[in-house]
Order: C-alpha cells, then structure tokens, then sequence
C-alpha cells in the first residue's frame, strides 16, 4: 500500500485548514482500513486536542490534558493497539464511546503531540497488523507535515493582520495629528515665522499652535504628549482644545492659562501621561518674548552676535501633578536674532550610541543664519535625517522665529 501513502500525501498536502485535512484524513482511513468508529483529533491554536470529524455524542469536543494516553503518545511513536502495553488506556473514558481498538499519535517536528486518530475495530475482523501500523503511522507523519504548515499560516495570518490594524492606527494617528497643526503661519511686523513636524513612522505626541491673544500679540507652542499612536494623538486633541479654549477665555494671562490646562489634563489624565510644553507670547510691538516652559526641551536664542541664550524650565510638566504652579520668562529680542523651538526627536537623533545632540543644532543654526527661515527649518530636519542614516524613530518638530 505504498501507493496508498503516496496518495494520502498529495491530498493531505493540498489542505489549507485543520476541517480540510480532518475531512481527508478521515476518508483516507476510512477506506483503507474500514475501521467501525473512526475519529481524528488535531491540535487547536489553544493547544487542545480537539475532535475534527463527526464522533459519538458521548464524546467530549476536546480530550483532556491530563489524558494518561497523550501524556504516553507523547514520548514514543508508535501505535497503541490491543496488544500494547497501553491498550487498557483505549477502553477507558474519553474514548469508550469508540470501542477503540488502535490509537495513532501525531507528532510535530519536536515530537510533540500535535494530533491523534482513533480507529475502532475493523469490518473484515482483521486485527491491526505490524504493516497496517507503519502505514498509519506514515499517514501520521503526513498529518503532521501539513498541521505544522497550517499553524505557520495561521501565524503569518495573525501577524500580518497585526500589521495591518498598527499600520490603520498609524494612518489614523497621522491623520489626527496633521490636522492639529495650523494650516497657515500668522504675519508679524517684527517676526518672522516658520515650523514644521516631520512625523515618525509610529507617530509621536508631537503638536504644535500658533494663538492670536489680540493686537500684535501672538502665542507659539510646541509640545510633546507621552506615548506614541492613536492615543497620544487623542491626548494631542485634547491638549490642543483645552488650550485654545483658556487663551481664548484668558488672552493676556498665560499663568492662569496653564494652571487651568494642567487642572483639567489631571482630571482626564490616565496614569504616567502628560506633555511637555513651551508656550511664547511675542509682543510684536516691543519684541518682548514672555514664556512658560513645562519641562520642554530649552528653546534658544541666537542674538545677532553669535551669543546664545537658552530659555530654561519655569514649570515641570503638565497633566503629572495636581499641585502645580508656574512662573514667567522673559526675553528681549532684537532685529536679527533667532528663535527656535524643537522638540526632543531633533537633538536625541541617534546614530549608534552617538546623539545629534544641542552643539550640531547650534552648528547648523549658525552656518543658516542668514538664511530665510523656511529654509533653516529645512536645513536642521535634513541635518538631522543624514546624522540619523534616515532612521526616524521619533516626531522631528521645529519652529523657527527671526526678529525683524
């Protein structure tokens, strides 16, 4: 019956599910050995042994784990038949209902039970020869060769689904967090402006704003919300509507502002969220900067001289703590100095162990200078992206600001 296995082969081979291999496996010993009961167990996803084709009701769905024949199967290939040592384990619960008579182990790769077949006693009276054996234990082998490529499907179907809901995330998070960002930058007399993000591939908590408080007077963020995804992007929103609708109620008292934005980010706050945030309020007629710094990443000033000055933390981070208060910065700015605002995804750029770090954003600041700013903007995000070999792990954001 050497022919008989081949066969069995190509068929089983051309499953693609455990039902199709269990409906083949069936007919084919069925035929070649016309047992009176027949059943095939195959191992579910769960790890189960679960019965695939049509048994007695008496039968469970699944046999138990700690099933004394599975745990012997397990250890030998070989069949049971009435003549084992074993054979006492076929009349016993759960297999009674199938007057048992050869139970036939399907071993994985790792010799590991991965499926079982059950014959009764067979129509002719024979019994269940040393050849009948090695051909069903052939067929198990068989068995086992396509369950095993059925799992590594089953498992490159889910990690591709995986894929697929993260990359739909993704898109969605993108989404939500491109339309944060304002669709237009505000015309000053005395600034001139221009910011960009570069989003990273998982999509950051990167956002930034530009507020109108009233005459000549204009508010720049940029934050950074923790976490990555749909939900920091949700966070984003939020962040971004609670702080339009305080400047709206509170224009020209930004402390006030802030402390109302952290109230209500730890009223809503899951915990070990929250954003760093650096919020400017230029008077265009006085070139006075005044500003808030939440634990944000320290925007410079580079004054017209080559001086550099950095506008460090007044505030810890927002939506972490409910007792919580700020204080006030305060800059004078001339014609021709810049000020920049970055998030942390420009100067923790890795490359190995290496940082992009503060002192190449200083070098590339002073070599553009002179630059228009869009095209400063352009010049740190390219610098960036060549020190980091295109490897973009985080949000890369960038305001840019030169006095006139």
């Amino acid at each position: 019956m050497s022919g008989w296995v081949e066969g069995l082969a190509t068929k089983v081979a051309g499953a693609t599910g455990r039902a199709e291999l269990a409906g083949v496996l069936h007919a084919q010993l069925r035929d070649a050995f016309e047992p009176h009961t027949l059943a095939v167990f195959l191992q579910r996803a769960d790890g189960r042994l679960v019965a695939m084709t049509e048994v007695p009701a008496e039968i469970s769905e699944s046999l138990p784990d700690d099933y004394p024949l599975l745990a012997s199967l397990s250890r030998e290939r070989t069949c049971v038949t009435s003549s084992h040592a074993l054979a006492g384990e076929l009349a016993h619960a759960p297999l009674t209902s199938l007057a048992a008579e050869c139970a036939v182990p399907v071993l994985d790769r790792r010799a590991q039970l991965i499926g079982l077949f059950v014959l009764g006693a067979r129509r002719g009276g024979e019994r269940y020869a040393d050849e009948d054996q090695r051909l069903l234990l052939a067929a198990a082998d068989e068995a086992g060769f396509t369950l095993e490529a059925i799992r590594r499907a089953e498992l490159l179907a889910d990690r591709m689904e995986a894929a697929r809901r993260q990359d739909r995330e993704i898109a969605i998070a993108r989404e939500v967090q491109s339309r944060l960002f304002p669709q237009r930058v505000p015309v000053l007399q005395n600034l001139e402006l221009a910011a960009r993000c570069m989003q990273a591939r998982s999509v950051g908590g990167d956002y930034y704003d530009f507020l109108e408080l009233g005459p000549r007077q204009l508010g720049f963020v940029i934050a950074d919300v923790s976490g990555k995804g749909v939900h920091a992007a949700l966070r984003m929103a939020n962040l971004q509507a609670h702080l339009r609708s305080q400047a709206g109620s509170a224009p020209q008292d930004p402390l006030r502002v802030l402390r109302e934005v952290n109230r209500m980010m730890c009223e809503a706050a899951v915990a070990g969220h929250f954003a760093t945030l650096f919020l400017g309020v230029f008077a265009d007629s006085s070139r006075r900067l005044t500003f808030i710094n939440c634990g944000h990443n320290p925007p410079l000033c580079l004054r017209r001289d080559g001086s550099v000055e950095w506008l460090g933390a007044t505030a810890t981070v927002l939506g972490a703590f409910v007792d919580w208060d700020c204080a006030l910065g305060r800059v004078q700015l001339a014609p021709g100095d810049l000020l920049v605002a970055y998030s942390d995804g420009i100067t923790e750029a890795t490359r190995g162990e290496e940082q992009f770090g503060d002192e190449r954003l200083l070098g590339v600041l002073r070599e553009h200078a002179a630059a228009p700013v869009e095209a400063i903007v352009s010049a740190v995000l390219e610098a960036v992206q060549a020190f980091s070999a295109g490897e973009q792990s985080d949000d890369l954001t960038l305001m840019v600001g030169r006095v006139r």
